[in-house]
Protein backbone atom coordinates (compact mmCIF):
# COMPACT_ATOMS: atom_id res chain seq x y z
CA UNK A 1 0.00 0.00 0.00
CA UNK A 2 3.35 2.39 1.06
CA UNK A 3 4.15 2.03 -2.29
CA UNK A 4 0.67 2.24 -4.42
CA UNK A 5 0.29 5.50 -2.55
CA UNK A 6 4.06 6.60 -3.16
CA UNK A 7 3.52 6.30 -7.33
CA UNK A 8 0.15 7.93 -6.76
CA UNK A 9 1.80 10.74 -5.12
CA UNK A 10 4.57 11.08 -7.88
CA UNK A 11 1.84 10.55 -10.48
CA UNK A 12 -0.39 13.46 -9.33
CA UNK A 13 2.53 15.55 -9.03
CA UNK A 14 4.38 14.78 -12.39
CA UNK A 15 0.69 15.24 -13.92
CA UNK A 16 1.29 19.08 -12.40
CA UNK A 17 4.43 19.68 -13.72
CA UNK A 18 3.56 18.36 -17.19
CA UNK A 19 0.38 21.24 -17.22
CA UNK A 20 2.96 23.69 -15.79
CA UNK A 21 1.41 24.01 -12.18
CA UNK A 22 4.56 24.33 -10.32
CA UNK A 23 5.81 26.72 -12.49
CA UNK A 24 6.98 30.33 -12.13
CA UNK A 25 3.87 31.28 -14.54
CA UNK A 26 1.90 28.17 -13.34
CA UNK A 27 -1.17 28.00 -10.35
CA UNK A 28 -0.64 28.97 -6.70
CA UNK A 29 -2.09 27.48 -3.31
CA UNK A 30 -4.55 30.21 -2.89
CA UNK A 31 -6.05 29.22 -6.64
CA UNK A 32 -5.92 25.90 -5.78
CA UNK A 33 -7.81 26.27 -2.93
CA UNK A 34 -10.70 27.52 -5.18
CA UNK A 35 -10.37 24.65 -7.27
CA UNK A 36 -10.32 22.81 -3.61
CA UNK A 37 -13.56 24.59 -2.28
CA UNK A 38 -15.16 23.98 -5.83
CA UNK A 39 -14.64 19.93 -5.51
CA UNK A 40 -15.84 19.90 -2.36
CA UNK A 41 -19.45 21.78 -3.61
CA UNK A 42 -19.67 19.06 -5.65
CA UNK A 43 -18.85 16.12 -3.06
CA UNK A 44 -21.63 17.51 -0.72
CA UNK A 45 -24.29 17.79 -3.94
CA UNK A 46 -23.83 14.43 -4.37
CA UNK A 47 -23.35 13.28 -0.76
CA UNK A 48 -26.56 15.41 -0.85
CA UNK A 49 -28.27 13.25 -3.76
CA UNK A 50 -27.56 9.87 -1.90
CA UNK A 51 -24.32 9.18 -4.90
CA UNK A 52 -21.08 8.05 -4.69
CA UNK A 53 -18.52 10.63 -3.23
CA UNK A 54 -15.68 8.80 -4.23
CA UNK A 55 -14.78 10.62 -7.07
CA UNK A 56 -15.18 13.61 -4.94
CA UNK A 57 -13.60 12.88 -2.24
CA UNK A 58 -10.26 11.83 -4.47
CA UNK A 59 -10.49 15.06 -6.54
CA UNK A 60 -10.41 17.01 -3.48
CA UNK A 61 -6.98 15.03 -2.13
CA UNK A 62 -5.55 15.99 -5.65
CA UNK A 63 -6.07 19.17 -4.93
CA UNK A 64 -4.26 18.82 -1.35
CA UNK A 65 -1.30 17.27 -3.49
CA UNK A 66 -0.89 20.73 -5.36
CA UNK A 67 -1.50 22.66 -2.54
CA UNK A 68 0.81 21.00 -0.31
CA UNK A 69 3.71 20.94 -2.97
CA UNK A 70 3.05 24.75 -3.61
CA UNK A 71 3.14 25.63 -0.10
CA UNK A 72 7.17 23.77 0.35
CA UNK A 73 5.07 20.76 2.04
CA UNK A 74 5.60 17.22 1.48
CA UNK A 75 1.83 15.60 0.93
CA UNK A 76 3.84 11.85 2.32
CA UNK A 77 4.11 13.34 5.76
CA UNK A 78 0.17 14.68 6.00
CA UNK A 79 -1.00 10.84 5.04
CA UNK A 80 1.55 8.90 7.27
CA UNK A 81 0.16 11.40 10.15
CA UNK A 82 -3.60 10.25 9.87
CA UNK A 83 -5.14 8.07 12.19
CA UNK A 84 -7.56 5.26 11.32
CA UNK A 85 -11.42 7.17 11.09
CA UNK A 86 -14.06 5.02 12.81
CA UNK A 87 -16.93 4.58 10.81
CA UNK A 88 -19.74 4.99 13.05
CA UNK A 89 -18.34 7.81 15.65
CA UNK A 90 -20.03 10.19 14.02
CA UNK A 91 -23.05 11.58 10.91
CA UNK A 92 -21.44 12.33 7.24
CA UNK A 93 -22.71 16.11 8.16
CA UNK A 94 -20.19 16.74 10.60
CA UNK A 95 -17.14 15.28 8.91
CA UNK A 96 -18.64 17.53 6.00
CA UNK A 97 -19.11 20.37 8.55
CA UNK A 98 -15.80 19.48 10.22
CA UNK A 99 -13.92 19.88 6.88
CA UNK A 100 -15.46 23.05 5.93
CA UNK A 101 -13.81 24.35 9.41
CA UNK A 102 -10.53 23.19 7.99
CA UNK A 103 -10.94 24.42 4.53
CA UNK A 104 -11.70 27.66 6.10
CA UNK A 105 -8.64 27.28 8.69
CA UNK A 106 -6.50 26.08 5.64
CA UNK A 107 -7.25 29.06 4.01
CA UNK A 108 -6.14 31.72 6.34
CA UNK A 109 -3.27 30.65 6.65
CA UNK A 110 -2.56 30.36 3.11
CA UNK A 111 -3.42 33.59 2.50
CA UNK A 112 -2.42 35.49 5.54
CA UNK A 113 0.69 33.96 7.02
CA UNK A 114 3.82 32.17 5.36
CA UNK A 115 3.48 30.17 8.37
CA UNK A 116 4.46 26.35 6.76
CA UNK A 117 3.71 24.73 10.49
CA UNK A 118 0.64 25.91 10.66
CA UNK A 119 -0.15 24.94 7.08
CA UNK A 120 0.99 21.73 7.05
CA UNK A 121 -1.59 21.36 10.48
CA UNK A 122 -4.57 22.15 8.66
CA UNK A 123 -3.77 20.02 5.47
CA UNK A 124 -3.70 16.93 7.99
CA UNK A 125 -6.92 17.87 9.47
CA UNK A 126 -8.29 18.08 5.93
CA UNK A 127 -7.21 14.98 4.75
CA UNK A 128 -8.36 13.66 8.41
CA UNK A 129 -12.24 14.49 7.76
CA UNK A 130 -11.51 13.10 4.18
CA UNK A 131 -10.17 10.01 5.40
CA UNK A 132 -13.45 10.19 8.19
CA UNK A 133 -15.76 10.73 4.79
CA UNK A 134 -14.13 8.13 2.67
CA UNK A 135 -14.61 5.23 5.62
CA UNK A 136 -18.09 6.48 6.35
CA UNK A 137 -18.58 5.69 2.45
CA UNK A 138 -16.69 2.25 2.47
CA UNK A 139 -13.76 3.39 0.53
CA UNK A 140 -9.89 4.53 1.55
CA UNK A 141 -8.65 7.50 0.75
CA UNK A 142 -5.69 6.05 -1.60
CA UNK A 143 -9.07 4.31 -3.39
CA UNK A 144 -10.35 8.10 -3.98
CA UNK A 145 -6.89 9.42 -4.97
CA UNK A 146 -6.87 6.47 -7.48
CA UNK A 147 -9.90 6.75 -9.19
CA UNK A 148 -9.23 10.43 -9.68
CA UNK A 149 -5.72 10.19 -10.49
CA UNK A 150 -7.59 7.54 -13.40
CA UNK A 151 -10.03 10.49 -14.47
CA UNK A 152 -7.31 13.12 -14.82
CA UNK A 153 -4.29 11.44 -16.16
CA UNK A 154 -5.05 11.94 -20.08
CA UNK A 155 -6.34 15.04 -19.80
CA UNK A 156 -5.53 18.12 -21.57
CA UNK A 157 -5.99 21.87 -21.02
CA UNK A 158 -3.93 24.98 -20.60
CA UNK A 159 -3.24 27.15 -17.85
CA UNK A 160 -5.47 30.96 -17.39
CA UNK A 161 -4.96 33.19 -15.21
CA UNK A 162 -3.11 30.62 -13.02
CA UNK A 163 -5.85 28.55 -13.11
CA UNK A 164 -5.64 24.87 -15.02
CA UNK A 165 -8.81 24.75 -17.15
CA UNK A 166 -9.29 21.44 -18.88
CA UNK A 167 -9.33 21.03 -22.69
CA UNK A 168 -13.44 20.71 -22.88
CA UNK A 169 -14.28 23.23 -21.48
CA UNK A 170 -12.11 25.52 -23.14
CA UNK A 171 -14.14 24.61 -26.23
CA UNK A 172 -17.19 24.98 -24.50
CA UNK A 173 -16.11 28.16 -23.68
CA UNK A 174 -15.88 29.18 -27.08
CA UNK A 175 -18.73 28.43 -27.93
CA UNK A 176 -20.72 29.77 -25.11
CA UNK A 177 -18.60 33.09 -26.76
CA UNK A 178 -19.32 32.88 -29.92
CA UNK A 179 -23.40 32.34 -29.72
CA UNK A 180 -23.39 35.27 -27.35
CA UNK A 181 -21.30 37.58 -29.96
CA UNK A 182 -24.15 35.79 -33.08
CA UNK A 183 -27.35 36.74 -30.35
CA UNK A 184 -25.74 40.07 -28.55
CA UNK A 185 -23.58 41.64 -31.60
CA UNK A 186 -23.71 43.21 -34.80
CA UNK A 187 -24.80 40.11 -36.31
CA UNK A 188 -28.01 39.99 -34.05
CA UNK A 189 -29.31 43.08 -35.95
CA UNK A 190 -29.37 41.22 -39.29
CA UNK A 191 -31.37 38.21 -38.07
Amino acid sequence: MKKQLLNLIELVEKWGEERNFYADNGTTAAHQFIKLIEEQGEMCGNIARGKDPTDDIGDQVVVLIHIARLSGNSFLNFYWNLSDADKLEFSVRKYVMDLTIEYGALSFYLINSNNPIKTEVHLIGCLEKLNQLACKHDTTLLHCLEHSYNEIKDRKGQMVDSVYVKESDIVQDATENMTDHFVNGEDHAKM
